[in-house]
């Protein structure tokens, strides 16, 4: 880039230079005659500007304004369709957070999201309206931010979010507020994400981001808005068969926890919420990995029992009456019946669900909850636990 204070300078220097020498020369040769000197002059005069536009010319980037390095750094750290930060950025800033989380004794919260169905958006209806699905997450993600926090996208459908001074469940709750943020959106595009949550705790960038990604990875195979990394979802990936089956029941717990919510405006992300609190209370407890991955399906259907119940019980104002109470008892002797009873399976634990009673509550929540919710649980509704 030219620099036209630098060139002239140079052109300045060039020429007293030039006129000196040339002095020299008139000196020594005793003549006088002006029209030498002035073709030597202009000859001089010429060639330093010349030189002066060469130099300018020459380096642009070293002799770049600080305005103009500025703006190459910013593009260079810029994603430019959604103008958050990009992947190299995020890389440096975690690297920079987490030394200073580690001097401060602070902790800094990681989130990690990925659109769901984006290729298929984009196989079907087209990159543009794939490009609206990312910038309406982008969106979201700024209105949820707090200020300090850094929001980045890190991929095609995947985006990072550090939270400056958070802990694991403050980076849970504000994956949540932005499961609602998205459902929350005006228009016919309203975008879906999973999310897998860490946090520091004397751990490495590189161990934190690979445990987000594991609760990324079983969040989208469990149809979870969000899930907080816990041992049990690192030792899932060591074995094939059992990781198929877990994945399996995952799923059906997330459904019948969905179809639960589906009942209850007001507990729209309750079911997950709980149950990401009881992994992490049996993870501080020091429970195995399996023993916390059970607890965590266990807090995810925690009030699954108010599918079987009809309307007119549940929701009822007067004192329950002797049928009504007859109805429950039934329900739950079906639900926590014994290993011999037809239908039933018991865990190592003791944990036992009734498959027949199980099928019942689903057929009955099957007539009153979209097709779309049991054929992909994920499109339900997700917003924060109230209260």
């Amino acid at each position: 880039m030219f620099r036209p204070r630098l060139a002239t300078t140079l052109a300045i220097s060039a020429l007293c230079t030039c006129f000196a020498a040339m002095a020299v020369y008139l000196l020594r040769a005793g003549t006088t005659v002006w029209y030498e000197i002035f073709s030597i002059t202009g000859l001089a005069i010429g060639a330093t500007v010349a030189l002066g536009v060469l130099v300018g010319f020459a380096r642009p980037g070293a002799l770049t304004s600080a305005e103009d390095r500025s703006r190459l750094e910013r593009e260079a750290h810029t994603d430019n369709l959604t103008g958050l930060r990009n992947t190299r950025a995020f890389n440096e800033d975690f690297a920079r957070e987490l030394a200073r989380a580690a001097v401060s004794g602070h902790t800094v919260g990681l989130v990690l999201l990925d659109v769901d169905g984006l290729k298929t958006v984009n196989d079907t209806q087209g990159h543009q309206v794939g490009d609206e699905l990312i910038l309406a997450v982008s969106t979201a993600m700024r209105k949820t931010l707090r200020q300090g926090d850094l929001a980045y996208r890190i991929g095609g459908d995947e985006f990072g979010v550090v939270l400056l001074r958070e802990t694991t469940w403050g980076a849970f709750r504000y994956s949540q507020r932005l499961q609602a943020a998205l459902t929350s959106m005006p228009g016919e595009i309203r975008p879906r994400a999973s999310a897998g949550v860490s946090a520091s705790d004397g751990h490495t960038r590189d161990e934190l981001i690979r445990e987000a990604d594991l609760a990324l990875i079983a969040a989208k195979r469990g149809r979870r808005g969000a899930l907080i990394f816990t041992d049990d979802l690192a030792v899932r990936e060591q074995g094939y068969e059992s990781h198929n089956r877990a994945n399996h029941i995952d799923l059906i717990c997330a459904a019948l926890a969905r179809a639960v919510e589906e009942r209850h405006d007001g507990m729209r992300g309750h079911s997950e919420a709980v149950s990401e609190i009881a992994a992490l209370i049996g993870t501080e407890l020091g429970l195995p990995p399996g023993h916390v991955a059970r607890v965590r399906r266990a807090g995810l259907l925690h009030d699954v029992g108010k599918i079987a119940i009809s309307n007119a019980i549940l929701f009822k104002r007067e004192p329950s009456t002797e049928t009504s109470l007859r109805s429950c008892r039934r329900i739950r002797r079906s639900v926590s019946g014994s290993p011999s009873e037809p239908g039933s399976t018991t865990k190592p634990d003791g944990f036992s669900i009734t498959t027949s009673a199980l099928t019942v509550a689903a057929t009955r929540q099957r007539s009153t909850t979209p097709r779309s919710l049991w054929s992909h649980p994920s499109s339900a509704l997700r917003t924060p636990m109230s209260g």
